[in-house]
């Protein structure tokens, strides 16, 4: 489950260790990856904050540098732009992973000469932070990922529901079977899974 940028150093390893990417792509690497959709994903939950209304919608993430990042940074972008929306880019706010990162990020975004009246949030652990941000002083939003208790709080948190127990066991099978000689499998295969969104309550407040 890579959180680097280079992977190319693992070349010398695929003759004799089957190697299986999970939730990121490598980069630099060609071998056998299972991921989530997540460009679909944010496009759906951005067009679902679209749909109650909304036309300022902000972009909270933490390392967008990285491939699911940039990916559901771009199905964020294509959402508004199907919308005939102008992308904002003052509206996206990266390396948001605290408390003390969503307040800030929430103060500079209110600031704005035309605020944001809804959050796409890119991540889980952005998600809890704005969760408990957002406490006082509530906007709508709609989180990538689900996280412990988001059904619970007030109000519930909407999500893009990813399926890890899936994609654990994919890549588990794809692994056992890399090390049967005989297994009949073919070239390196990228697997991606698609993701649902999960209505609560915090998109329509």
């Amino acid at each position: 489950a890579p959180v680097g940028t280079d992977h190319s150093w693992l070349e010398r390893w695929r003759g004799h260790t089957p190697i299986v990417f999970v939730d990121r792509a490598p980069v630099g690497l060609t071998t056998d990856t299972f991921t989530e959709n997540d460009e679909a994903g944010a496009h759906l939950a951005t067009t679902h904050l679209l749909s109650h209304g909304h036309r300022r919608i902000a972009y909270v993430g933490d390392m967008v540098h990285l491939s699911t990042e940039t990916k559901r940074v771009e199905g964020w972008r294509r959402a508004l732009r199907e919308a005939g929306i102008d992308v904002d880019e003052s509206l996206v706010a990266s390396q948001v992973a605290t408390r003390e990162a969503a307040a800030s990020a929430l103060d500079r975004l209110r600031a704005l000469p035309e605020p944001p009246t809804a959050i796409f949030s890119a991540n889980a652990r952005s998600s809890m932070a704005l969760a408990h941000v957002l406490r006082g002083d509530p906007m709508p939003f709609v989180g990538f990922g689900d996280f412990p208790m988001a059904d619970t709080l007030t109000p519930a948190v909407t999500v893009i529901d990813q399926d890890p127990r899936r994609i654990g066991a994919l890549a588990a099978e794809r692994v056992f079977k890399r090390l049967e000689p005989d297994a009949g499998l073919g070239l390196d295969e990228v697997t991606v899974i698609d993701v649902s969104l999960v209505e609560r309550e915090s998109c329509a407040l």
